[in-house]
């Protein structure tokens, strides 16, 4: 009767230990999803307080330029990248 209730008290113990760590994944995954939230709103909200382009036939200016860049994504960055270097 003893080995049985061992078992069981074993088993409860792994099962618990399966439990709390699907809630540790189910808390990092929505740590994850929050923080890619944060970091759209944040590009929105940069995005929106960007400067206009400059009109056709004027160029920009350094200040316009940095601006521009700093609210570009990674892809941006590397579509430009390649872009200037096909030039």
């Amino acid at each position: 009767m003893s080995e049985e209730l061992e078992q069981k008290e074993e088993q409860k113990t792994e099962e618990k230990a399966k439990v709390e760590a699907k809630v540790k994944e189910k808390a990092k995954a929505e740590q994850e999803v929050e923080a890619k939230v944060e970091e759209t709103k944040k590009r929105e909200t940069t995005k929106a307080a960007a400067p206009k382009p400059a009109p056709a036939g004027r160029t920009m200016t350094k200040e316009e330029l940095i601006a521009a860049i700093k609210n570009m994504t990674v892809l941006d960055l590397s579509e430009l990248v390649k872009a200037l270097e096909a030039e």
